[in-house]
């Protein structure tokens, strides 16, 4: 399997390493230079925006479930991780200060990375008006990547998410709340 293919099962939740079924999970939306906008079928249609250098990714990415903002780092060779442990990490858009971000150790089938939320919009801002990512870990640094193409790709991501948020409210509008479905077992019957 590709680099590429890899980092993106990676990044699929923990589901299988198969091209076809990480395709069903998250479609490609569009590609934008180096990075792919991708729809996640698993947190409500939610889009997310990733770039892979080699044995390095980030993922920034919408959970329509929650409405929240998330990011991956991942790098080939993390195997220490632990799942659901917490590692205090500074990231660093070129020399703007350090933001720190509480990671979580997340392990997808053996292959792990550091997920964490995004609380400030600022984060995004600085990503996307800088040239070079730096993740540090206890003062080390332990990942160095690049984010050329980063505006294009998160104006994109800001495309996909008004795509999908306007079909969930559309799909939500098409609902008849006062009805009680005959197929549902569980529905009340009131």
């Amino acid at each position: 399997m590709q680099p590429k293919n890899l980092c993106i099962a990676f990044l699929l939740l923990g589901f299988t390493l198969n091209v076809h079924a990480q395709n069903d999970m998250s479609p490609l939306w569009e590609e934008v230079g180096r990075w792919d906008i991708r729809v996640d079928t698993t947190l409500g249609s939610g889009c997310f925006a990733i770039v892979i250098d080699g044995d390095r990714v980030f993922r920034l990415g919408i959970d329509n479930t929650s409405s929240s903002v998330y990011g991956v780092v991942g790098k080939t060779g993390w195997d220490s991780i632990e799942q659901g442990r917490e590692y205090p990490l500074d990231i660093e858009f070129d020399t703007e200060g350090a933001w720190d971000v509480p990671g979580t150790g997340m392990d997808f089938s053996g292959t792990k990375g550091l997920g964490f939320t995004v609380t400030d919009a600022l984060f995004v801002e600085e990503m996307i008006e800088r040239r070079t990512m730096y993740v540090r870990y206890q003062g080390e640094q332990i990942m160095k990547l690049s984010m050329q193409g980063s505006a294009r790709a998160i104006a994109k991501l800001g495309e996909c998410v008004e795509v999908f948020e306007s079909e969930q409210d559309n799909n939500q509008d098409n609902r008849d709340p006062f009805s009680s479905s005959s197929d549902d077992p569980f529905a009340p019957n009131y």
